[in-house]
């Protein structure tokens, strides 16, 4: 594989995870619409994002 290759699957995958990334935060902006009140609509430096995959973990805890 020549340097030119690896470069470009590298540029790829970094494509793919960033899609990924904003999928899964579209996804938590959606959860947060639907199952907060008040909730924000911008993720300030992901700590929202953080905020509610702790409450997601909480709910589940107390389901099990």
């Amino acid at each position: 594989m020549s340097e030119q290759d690896h470069a470009n699957e590298l540029e790829k995958w970094i494509q793919a995870r960033e899609g990924e990334l904003q999928r899964r935060e579209a996804e938590l902006k959606q959860w947060a619409g639907l199952h907060t009140e008040g909730a924000e609509t911008e993720l300030p430096d992901g700590l929202r994002a953080q905020q509610i995959v702790g409450q997601v973990g909480a709910l589940r805890r107390e389901q099990a």
